[in-house]
């Protein structure tokens, strides 16, 4: 009873915390997801002279359109349209969609399928615009780092923002589904809830009946019991008068017999009577000890009635603990302990009388009820802090993206150092060996591989150079 009025005092404060944080993370999802994203802007308004910038600018120009949209109409929401209308017209765009939402848990564990889906969304923008296809084809046997090695740095910018808008494309369908499947699951639950109230109700009105009717039973049959025991003490008395009123008979008998003179009609009168007697106190002492034996088994009925009438108020325990369960749950935080905290109860309940049996002690009611419901207010407690709200998993992935996007320009720019301190000092040679004749230049040459080996290139950054890079400026001089 103590944690019926817990629960019911918890409710008010857990229904109010869940109203009011659910519209303060919409419209922080909301906020982040309209604010458009610098870097694109920045380039877009550089105004380059070269194809490739060209390329790269209108393509961030289609993205921008993309991010530009209001807060309050759901930005998320029209940019998966607007996605979803060019899947209509471009069989590309229809391929890389259906890719987004059919593999959309495996993308987010694959950091290299993620990497293919937005190399391939942004050739698809620029089959869609007319342009020539600059960007490179990743199938799934070759290296995604390969691939991404052979951008330049505004083309690579532009991939960056297409990986980051797939995730979040992907976790935006994930919510919805997981929203629609809430949605379907809290309506299922609250039909099984009222059906289940409603079933508890009627359970209780028949119990009472039941119990009140059998005790009036019992009482009747506790009052029948009591006359027959004093009818059973009546005729034992009756019985007793009888041993003796035969007992007088037969002194009589042997009196009346022992003269030589007495008449044989009259011995054999005085045995017929006594054999008479003798019979009907023998069927008395049976029809007593019948009556006695059903009196007892009635008793015996009425006691294992009432012993089983004990159950119902498990049976109201149990389903007062289960919607106590449904109504603690159905927070998203404490979602998902709704099947544990269930197959925790019936667990328990089922496995009560092997406990019984093992441990030869009978378990009462109240307390197995105290230990079922610490068990699951533990279990609810840990679920509620172990989990993780969908604005910090976003968090969480965006602050790794953003990670191995910073790791990878930075090992780049560290090559493009090197490339360019060693084109420096090779113009820098081939100068002075000009001036000197070449002989400077010829043990500058030698000495170079010793200057390489203690340049100590991370070996991330350490790749050979290919043939699609772009040209630095010292060598297009």
């Amino acid at each position: 009873m103590c944690l019926l009025r817990f629960f019911a005092s918890m409710m008010p404060a857990i229904v109010l915390m869940f109203v009011t944080l659910v519209p303060i993370w919409s419209r922080g999802a909301s906020a982040w997801f309209s604010s458009p994203p610098r870097p694109a802007a920045q380039q877009q308004s550089d105004g380059g002279t070269t194809a490739s910038k060209r390329g790269s600018s209108a393509q961030r120009q289609s993205f921008t359109s993309f991010s530009g949209r209001s807060q309050s109409s759901g930005p998320v929401a029209r940019l998966l349209d607007q996605v979803e209308a060019k899947g209509r017209v471009s069989q590309c765009w229809k391929t890389a969609l259906d890719t987004l939402k059919e593999g959309c848990a495996s993308l987010r564990a694959d950091d290299g399928e993620r990497s293919r889906l937005a190399l391939s969304m942004a050739a698809c923008d620029d089959e869609a615009d007319g342009r020539r296809r600059t960007w490179p084809v990743c199938v799934n046997d070759d290296n995604v780092r390969d691939c991404i090695y052979r951008l330049d740095d505004s083309l690579y910018l532009v991939y960056v923002q297409y990986r980051l808008h797939a995730d979040v494309l992907c976790l935006y369908i994930q919510e919805e589904a997981f929203q629609e499947r809430t949605e379907v699951a809290v309506q299922a639950l609250y039909s099984g809830s009222t059906a289940a109230a409603e079933a508890l109700e009627a359970l209780r009105v028949s119990s009472s009946e039941l119990r009140s009717s059998v005790s009036e039973a019992a009482e009747q049959q506790t009052s029948n019991l009591a006359e027959t025991r004093q009818i059973h003490a009546q005729l034992q008395d009756i019985r007793k008068g009888q041993a003796a009123a035969f007992e007088a008979l037969e002194s009589m008998l042997r009196k009346w017999c022992a003269p030589s003179m007495m008449p044989r009609q009259i011995s054999s009168t005085f045995r017929s009577v006594a054999q008479e007697a003798e019979a009907f106190q023998s069927r008395t002492e049976r029809h007593i000890a019948g009556l006695t034996n059903g009196l007892e088994r009635v008793e015996a009925f009425l006691q294992t009635l009432l012993d089983g009438t004990m159950s119902v108020g498990e049976i109201l325990r149990g389903g007062t603990l289960l919607v106590a369960i449904v109504l603690l749950t159905l927070p998203v935080r404490t979602n998902g302990a709704r099947l544990p905290c269930v197959g925790l109860a019936i667990t328990a309940y089922s496995t009560r009388p092997l406990l019984a049996t093992i441990l030869r002690d009978s378990i009462s009611g109240g307390t197995f009820f105290v230990f079922l419901g610490t068990a699951e207010i533990a279990l609810l407690t840990a679920y509620a802090c172990a989990y993780q709200s969908p604005d910090q998993v976003l968090r969480q992935l965006l602050r790794k993206e953003v990670r191995s996007a910073l790791d990878e320009v930075w090992g780049r720019q560290l090559e493009d150092v090197r490339q360019i301190l060693n084109e420096v000092i090779m113009s820098s040679l081939v100068s002075l060996s000009e001036v000197d004749g070449g002989s400077l230049y010829q043990e500058e040459v030698a000495i170079l591989p010793n200057l390489d080996t203690e340049v100590h290139t991370p070996p991330k950054a350490l790749t050979p150079q290919r043939a699609g890079r772009t040209r630095s400026r010292v060598r297009r001089t």
